[in-house]
């Protein structure tokens, strides 16, 4: 979900997500979990993010992304609060891009060298309280907030977010179902399966002493290329590993969902299994009808 909200920022505010930088916290390079190596001070685009969060399952990444888009949105909030409060029926400014190195301060696909709220190279006053900001709990908060709120409008009764990386939490929840709903709905938006089909991804971002530092990634989805193009594993204490896939041949398309599987390797059995006896069973429905 954490991908699906960006992404649909992303649109929303005409955002150039690989000529847009974002810098890495403290707080997101020392999370635990699977990791995309990111440390504190890196810079990479948002385009770049969004893969070390789908391949590698960076909660680094996802921590870094709920962060700066929270902060986006938690600005859209506070403005239009202080609007109504004020009594003003001004337009909304849509984008809280800084301008950085010369770059365009607009979300357009001219925009370059800019980042998103908060990021880099502060300055005094408005941007000193967005710097502020991102140190307190309301950017999180507010991305949290869109999670949910998409998880309600997509028909995911069953699924509340608690944080951005679904690390165990006693609020985090979810079922195959909804994961399955989810999955069939990321994988018509072209942007999800540009960056869920790749089984390695790899970039260049700058480290805090601004200097070149590269990245590799290799998808943690090791069914793909074998009729599958996604979408995400997972593993927690509580739901054990998890993969949801998405397999496509010709019209068909399938997503498949397992959960607790009994090893981390009997997700790539399972799944192969599970996708056969479906179109068994599809097929045997359509000879059905085809005789009555």
């Amino acid at each position: 979900m954490t991908c699906f909200v960006v992404i649909q920022i992303i649109r929303k505010i005409r955002l150039n997500a690989q000529r847009t930088f974002l810098q890495v916290s403290k707080n997101a390079a020392t999370v635990g979990g699977t990791s995309a190596k990111l440390r504190t001070g890196d810079v990479l685009s948002v385009w770049d993010l969004l893969h070390g969060l789908m391949l590698p399952s960076g909660n680094d990444a996802a921590i870094t992304l709920a962060e700066h888009f929270g902060q986006y949105l938690f600005e859209v909030a506070t403005r239009y609060k202080n609007s109504k409060a004020g009594g003003q029926n001004q337009p909304m400014n849509t984008s809280t891009l800084n301008n950085n190195g010369g770059g365009a301060a607009a979300g357009g696909s001219n925009a370059a060298g800019a980042t998103l709220g908060g990021g880099i190279g502060q300055a005094s006053g408005v941007d000193a309280e967005n710097s502020a900001a991102m140190q307190s709990d309301q950017p999180m908060k507010y991305f949290l907030q869109e999670m949910n709120r998409y998880a309600r409008a997509l028909g995911l009764e069953s699924t509340n977010y608690a944080n951005p990386h679904g690390l165990s939490h006693k609020n985090n929840k979810s079922t195959a179902a909804d994961i399955g709903k989810l999955a069939c709905i990321v994988m018509q938006d072209p942007l999800v399966r540009e960056i869920v089909i790749q089984k390695h991804y790899t970039c260049t971002g700058k480290d805090l002493q601004d200097e070149p530092r590269e990245f590799s990634w290799t998808n943690t989805n090791k069914l793909l290329g074998k009729g599958f193009n996604g979408v995400k594993t997972g593993v927690t204490p509580a739901a054990g590993p998890c993969l949801a896939a998405s397999f496509e041949k010709d019209s068909l398309h399938l997503v498949v969902v397992v959960m607790n599987t009994k090893t981390m390797d009997n997700r790539w059995v399972e799944v192969p299994k599970l996708t056969l006896w479906a179109i068994n069973r599809l097929n045997k429905m359509c000879e059905y009808f085809a005789e009555n």
